[in-house]
């Protein structure tokens, strides 16, 4: 049995390693290896529009953002962009929020299994998840944001805060268009 200095060391770690390592996989492909998708050049333009009071239409691949995938998200991560515009900050945000999701379903996990072992090894098989990498390398897509409110509101939903899991859904679903079907399921089963 791990005592909760040395769960919270390793975990810790574990996150703090996996920040450091997409951070550098992301500074290596904006820099040097040039491994950009056109997702996030049009994610980029996107942002920049909002942040300077645009209509978000992107031209990249002639679509309006908001009439075509629901992303509100955009609007308090383009206030950051306004701030600090570099692509790297927003991957940086990007980074962050994926491994705040991935915290909660440690947390998730540990209230649920009561293992610390079993959780760690749950909070691991997200961290080294191979699919990841393609969300992480490159791209500000909305997905992964929605990850991390969605991870949040299952939390508050196994803490029996219902109030905080339909603010934290409605969040969620700000995202992205699909997200809503995620709770389509959970709502049936809450009501039963």
């Amino acid at each position: 049995k791990l005592t909760t200095k040395k769960e919270n060391i390793i975990v810790y770690t574990l996150l703090a390693l996996s920040l450091s390592f997409y951070f550098w996989l992301n500074y290596s492909a904006f820099n040097t290896l040039n491994l950009f998708d056109r997702d996030l050049i049009g994610e980029l333009q996107i942002l920049w529009k909002v942040s300077q009071g645009i209509n978000p239409h992107n031209t990249i691949f002639s679509i309006h953002m908001l009439a075509d995938h629901w992303t509100l998200i955009y609007y308090p991560i383009a206030l950051t962009y306004k701030f600090i515009p570099q692509p790297l900050f927003v991957l940086f945000l990007t980074i962050l929020s994926y491994l705040g999701g991935a915290l909660i379903i440690f947390k998730i996990a540990k209230l649920k299994l009561k293992s610390s072992l079993l959780s760690i090894a749950i909070l691991l098989s997200v961290l080294l998840n191979p699919y990841i990498y393609l969300g992480l390398l490159a791209r500000a897509n909305t997905d992964v944001f929605s990850f991390f409110f969605i991870s949040l509101s299952f939390y508050y939903l196994f803490k029996n805060k219902s109030i905080h899991f339909i603010f934290l859904a409605l969040i969620a679903m700000s995202c992205k268009e699909d997200v809503a079907l995620y709770f389509i399921p959970v709502g049936i089963w809450c009501y039963f």
